[in-house]
């Protein structure tokens, strides 16, 4: 990418793609051509798990090509549309209309005006009516079950497991293509490919007052479109490989699949419904692919993903097992998702045996009653003795999820969590050990209930505004006297939106346009979101957000999802609906037998648990007997290293620099030495921080190993390091040597400037040297400061027709390059780092060895 590009903008280590991982084929060698696009920024989409298993079923197809795009933030969509330039995919940098197919995730509701964002972005129309040829735009994930308010702008939805009906998709799309097939020809043909859904052979019904009559099928596609459904996880195709982002993710680490589905049947939880049934992954082949990606990451955890981890069958062997074969390598193991209960807890304290982090728990609901109401399954004592043993074994802060505006709720279900807070916290006192110090902290997160499509809560409309934030303030109120415990609210206008988005029907797709032309994007996040904006597109349809949002449907409603079958029937649902008002539970199909649900001859799958099969089931564990804690391995040797740092890398951060480094040096296998307490670290310092945009040979860190090792040794760290990263020299150096931070005080740098007459700099720089200060104002994000640029530089010419200088980093601020370049009067092009130094007081330079 262009580096004047990167240079305008915050954060360009997003952009530059050419990750460790990343599959970049010969785009004229392959057949079909898709880009999987997410709908919010890289640090979030290079999170989410399913864009990587696509991204690899895909790939795995010599035909056939997978690449990446993502949202831009603001300030590079601007200079994007300021050049003319599309937008791109990660890998080739190609534009998104070159390829065959655009694929979308749908994950959240609020991400909906990012698509359109990202579609006006690549130049192709909004309305899928509009378009002409490919690619086809092609969506799926969770909100695919109410695909209508995107059904203007979505040629093709996925509807369930995607890594294999993608495939199969793009193989048609490429077909039909070479046979010169129309775009409707072809979608016509996508129409009989079970699991999708193509809305232009669909017309919804309306009767005279507005209302939604039902979904009227064109001839010959189905009325229904069945979920397709992965009836066993270990022929999954997960990648043995991982992109590796440069920069920091919000979840930066090895990412297991262990199962999909849930069964526990929370009334509230749409998940819990459109996964069904549950398959659990082998152990064996949970196992594989863990030492796999350690091994191709350098990842320094392990999370174990689904939607409840612990209710994995054979999790305890599993743990204790991958406990033992990673720790001593500094790889811990993470449980996103923890039951309500002390067995959980002890299962956080083996995982914990590496790294210690938080816990959370959701008990849903206050009292008991509301747990009734939603299914949730969880006892006071449950939470009790979570509580309890969490506590007991040195946590000090826990974090409680809760909703309110659930269905047949009181004020007295709201006063409910407040008590219930009061009784966390004396267990929390009770059970504290008297050498932690640390004060106890509960965190309230508090959200507000969503119905969503394809639950027996499907039918209730959402709480108006109103009594959501007199909840909220009420809540409030209840726990103000408890200290330790502090809340956090969703917001409810984004709840609202979310609501009306998740129940709507085709109608709002213009009304999504609309918001979209009036500025909405980003809707998800805070300082984006703007309901005033929402609210005037909704009313230049003739419609308001609470319609849709509070809307009560009954029994005999049709539904504006009903065509999307994910195999649970309604008449179960509307069961479960009358069993909430009853205050009645449903078992775990699991554990108490069948519960009706319809899911398993539907899809023609079953529940896949590795306990029914003696050969995916491992030797019994016992989690209460702690296995030996083996200290990392202490420090015997210093080596310091000098490394360069060039091309795009240069744009990354120096903290990504860092993480870059640390994921390379576990690939290495080298004998690391770690930190020592509950999260150890590898023992490596950097000298100066590496300045954004900024190439050279001259970075220099130390790196503490726990055996001896050899300069060739440091060939297979060479081996690990990405493009643009390479080890100049390196030399062990006394344990006792002094820090980088504190030994290096001298740098150097070379400036290209364009836009300037190099005399003029010359004769400027001459004046700067010759003043006996230079005052210069730094704006800095929260205020400005004036500093003396002149104090500590030591030289500032025109050399070879670039700007030098050098200065001592121990003399006041470290003039920037940006601001010398602005002194003397030339815009900066490009920055190297020529040296970096240890300078004495009477003019001496030595490399810091």
């Amino acid at each position: 990418m262009d580096n004047e590009l990167l240079a305008r903008v915050e954060r360009p280590g997003q952009y530059i793609g050419n990750e460790v991982g990343a599959v970049k084929k010969d785009w004229e060698a392959v057949q079909g051509r898709m880009v999987f696009a997410f709908p919010d920024t890289y640090e979030i989409g290079m999170s989410n798990l399913g864009m990587r298993i696509i991204y690899e079923a895909i790939n795995r197809e010599p035909e056939l090509l997978c690449e990446r795009t993502f949202t831009p933030l603001d300030d590079m969509a601007a200079l994007m549309k300021e050049k003319g330039m599309p937008l791109f995919s990660w890998e080739s940098r190609r534009p998104l209309k070159d390829f065959d197919m655009i694929g979308f995730t749908l994950q959240y509701e609020m991400s909906y005006t990012n698509i359109l964002y990202m579609l006006e972005l690549a130049g192709i129309p909004l309305d899928r009516r509009e378009r002409t040829g490919l690619p086809l735009i092609v969506a799926g994930g969770s909100c695919a079950y109410n695909p209508e308010p995107l059904a203007d702008a979505i040629d093709i939805f996925i509807i369930g497991d995607g890594e294999f009906i993608d495939t199969e998709l793009l193989r048609l799309v490429v077909k039909m293509r070479d046979e010169g097939a129309s775009r409707r020809e072809i979608l016509r043909a996508a129409a009989d490919i079970p699991g999708l859904y193509v809305p232009e052979f669909y017309t919804p019904q309306y009767d005279e007052n507005g209302k939604y009559r039902g979904m009227e099928a064109a001839d010959g596609v189905p009325q229904r479109i069945v979920k397709r459904c992965l009836p066993d996880m270990d022929d999954d195709v997960f990648p043995d490989k991982q992109i590796l982002p440069y920069t920091q993710t919000v979840h930066d680490r090895v990412m297991l699949e262990v199962m999909r589905g849930c069964e526990r049947g929370c009334r509230f939880c749409q998940a819990g419904m459109i996964y069904r049934p549950v398959r659990e992954k082998s152990p064996q082949k949970l196992m594989e692919q863990a030492r796999k990606l350690v091994d191709a990451t350098g990842y320094e955890e392990i999370g174990l993903i689904s939607l409840s981890t612990a209710d994995y069958t054979q999790v305890v062997p599993m743990m204790v097992g991958m406990n033992s074969e990673f720790r001593d390598r500094g790889v811990g193991v993470a449980l996103p998702s923890l039951r309500v209960d002390a067995f959980s807890v002890d299962l956080a304290s083996q995982v914990c045996q590496v790294r210690k982090s938080g816990l959370t728990f959701a008990p849903e609901a206050g009292s008991q009653r509301m747990r009734d109401v939603i299914n949730k399954g969880v006892q006071e004592e449950d939470l009790f003795a979570a509580v309890g043993a969490a506590f007991s074994q040195g946590y000090t802060t826990i974090k409680l999820y809760f909703m309110i505006g659930l269905p047949y709720e009181t004020m007295e279900d709201i006063a409910a969590i407040g008590e219930l807070c009061k009784k966390v916290l004396a267990i929390a006192r009770r059970n504290k050990p008297a050498d932690v110090k640390k004060q106890i902290r509960i965190n309230l997160g508090v959200s507000s209930f969503v119905p969503k499509c394809n639950t027996p809560f499907q039918w209730f409309g959402q709480n108006t505004p109103e009594q959501l934030k007199e909840k909220q303030r009420y809540l409030i109120e209840c726990v103000k006297p408890l200290r330790p415990v502090s809340v956090s609210f969703h917001d409810v206008p984004i709840s609202q939106l979310e609501a009306a988005l998740a129940r709507g029907d085709r109608r709002l797709a213009p009304v999504l346009k609309t918001a979209y032309q009036l500025g909405c994007r980003f809707d998800g996040w805070d300082e984006y979101f703007d309901p005033k904006k929402w609210e005037q597109a909704f009313a230049e349809h003739g419609y308001t957000i609470a319609q849709f949002a509070e809307q009560v449907f009954d029994k005999e409603d049709a539904l504006p999802w009903t065509h999307i079958d994910c195999g649970v029937s309604e008449r179960w649902l509307w069961r479960e609906y009358e069993k909430a008002a009853a205050e009645a539970l449903t078992v775990d199909c699991r554990e108490g037998g069948c519960t009706g649900c319809g899911v398993c001859p539907a899809l023609g799958v079953k529940n896949m648990l590795c306990s029914d099969d003696p050969a995916r089931t491992l030797p019994p564990a016992d989690i209460t007997a702690r296995m030996k804690q083996t200290p990392p391995a202490a420090a015997v040797c210093r080596w310091r290293v000098r490394l360069a740092v060039e091309g795009p890398l240069m744009w990354l951060s120096h903290l990504d620099l860092l993480s870059t480094m640390e994921k390379a040096l576990r690939r290495s296998k080298l004998p690391l030495a770690f930190t020592q307490g509950f999260n150890p670290h590898i023992q490596m310092s950097w000298g100066p921080a590496h300045p954004v945009g900024i190439y050279g040979d001259c970075e220099w860190l130390d790196i503490m190993f726990g055996a001896p090792i050899t300069v060739a040794d440091l060939d297979k760290l060479q081996a690990q390091l990405p493009d643009g990263m390479r080890i100049v020299e390196a030399r062990e150096v006394d344990m006792r040597a002094a820090a980088l931070m504190a030994a290096v005080n001298y740098a150097e740098y070379r400036l290209q400037l364009t836009d300037c007459d190099m005399a003029q700099v010359a004769e400027k720089a001459a004046e700067v040297m010759a003043a006996e200060s230079w005052p210069y104002t730094r704006k800095l994000p929260k205020e400005s400061k004036t500093i003396d640029l002149r104090a500590p530089l030591l030289k500032l010419m025109v050399e070879d027709g670039a700007l030098v200088f050098a200065c001592r980093l121990d003399k006041g601020s470290a003039p920037r390059p940006q601001e010398l370049a602005a002194v003397c009067g030339g815009k900066l092009v490009k920055v190297q780092r020529t040296m970096l130094a240890v300078a004495t007081d009477d003019g001496g330079i030595t490399l810091p060895w």
